[in-house]
């Protein structure tokens, strides 16, 4: 029997690395694990991946993308799973590419490179407004934690201290993301219950015309997108193949293993 023979395919392969994780971590780790299977094809055997085909898949993902970092780390330790178990030659981790940022080619009027917009959805919006306000009201606690540890004077072993001063990395840093974000932010139009057409927004429901699956989507602006939440920039295949078209619209997506082709079942707004 071959090594070939003795793998299993690509979404038994999937199924045991989830289960190798905490439930927790499962959980957030089983979309963007699934999506990389079904991407690549559920019945392929591991060894038959490519580089190329890693890269590409990485490639999706907007680099705004806000959970880019851990979908990316999710796949890497798929990846590196697989290989230990010797179900593909090389490891395929090092070949994950995520798409960079454009750098911004026109200059403002201070000299400084311009800056695209950053459309959000008037939900998104006010969830960031509200996340901001959260965020700047810790600040201070933080603070105070930090000056009750230094209080210590053990620096060499005060790990209250260290957590206290890496919190407020973490917060601070994510506060002047926030209000860099509201400089640039332009709200997108509000769904209209009388458009026909998928826009930003709308919640739609879609069929798997192969396997009758059925998946539920939110169209959302790039800043917004949360493929673990179920919400797909309208920048994304999918979401680039959604927008403007209408429900009983039948959509195709390439992927390495064919074509994977949805029924547009129902369209509607983002409370639907």
């Amino acid at each position: 029997m071959t090594i070939q023979e003795q793998q299993p395919e690509l979404a038994e392969a999937a199924n045991l690395f989830l289960l190798s994780l905490e439930a927790s971590r499962s959980n957030e780790a089983s979309l963007t694990i699934s999506s990389f299977v079904r991407w690549c094809g559920a019945k392929r055997k591991p060894s038959s991946l490519a580089p190329a085909e890693v890269a590409r898949f990485s490639q999706q993902f907007p680099p705004t993308d806000t959970e880019l970092t851990q979908k990316m780390e999710t796949l890497r330790k798929f990846l590196i799973y697989i290989n230990k178990r010797k179900w593909t030659a090389t490891s395929l981790a090092g070949h994950i590419k995520p798409r960079k940022a454009k750098s911004a080619k026109c200059r403002s009027g201070n000299g400084r490179p311009a800056q695209d917009p950053v459309y959000l959805t008037p939900e998104g919006y006010a969830a960031l407004k509200e996340e901001l306000v959260t965020l700047k009201a810790r600040k201070p606690d933080i603070i105070k934690a930090i000056q009750l540890a230094a209080a210590d004077k053990d620096f060499k072993e005060n790990s209250p201290l260290a957590a206290a001063k890496e919190e407020l990395g973490h917060v601070e840093g994510r506060i002047n993301d926030l209000e860099e974000t509201f400089k640039l932010a332009k709200v997108a139009e509000q769904y209209d219950s009388n458009r026909l057409q998928i826009g930003i927004g709308n919640r739609v429901t879609l069929r798997d015309n192969s396997s009758g699956d059925i998946h539920c989507y939110t169209i959302v602006t790039t800043r917004e997108a949360s493929p673990l939440k179920g919400k797909i920039s309208d920048s994304s295949p999918l979401g680039r193949a959604l927008i403007g078209r209408a429900a009983g619209e039948i959509v195709e997506i390439s992927a390495p293993a064919g074509k994977i082709c949805y029924k547009i079942e129902t369209v509607g707004d983002s409370s639907g």
